[in-house]
C-alpha cells in the first residue's frame, strides 16, 4: 500500500504517511505513545514518514461520541482492495 491515510472526519485530524506497504508488512500507530513502528519492531519507526498533511500523533485522539473515519491511499494513487485498517481503542487511564 502507497501512503496509508486515516481521516477523522469527525474532527478533520489526518494520520499520513510517506511510505509503501508490502502486503506481509503492518504498521501500527500508536497516537498515545506516539510511535510508528513497521511490523511491532521497536527498532524501525515509521514516525518520520509521516506527510506535511499529517497532524501530530498525540493530537489524533478519539472523543467519546460517534466518531467517522476513513482509510484510504494518498489521492494520486491506486487504492489495493487488499489494504485494510484495524482500529483498536484503549483508555488514556489504563
Amino acid at each position: 500500500m502507497d501512503a496509508p491515510l486515516l481521516t477523522n472526519r469527525t474532527t478533520g485530524s489526518v494520520l499520513e504517511y510517506d511510505v509503501i506497504l508490502d502486503r506481509d508488512e503492518v504498521m501500527t500507530v500508536d497516537t498515545f505513545q506516539s510511535t510508528v513502528p513497521l511490523n511491532g519492531e521497536t527498532g524501525t519507526s515509521l514516525l518520520t514518514a509521516a506527510s506535511a498533511d499529517s497532524w501530530p500523533e498525540p493530537s489524533c485522539v478519539l472523543v467519546p461520541g460517534l466518531i467517522l473515519l476513513a482509510f484510504r491511499t494518498a489521492e494520486d494513487i491506486t487504492p489495493d482492495p487488499r489494504a485494510t485498517a484495524v482500529l483498536r481503542w484503549r483508555s488514556a487511564h489504563w
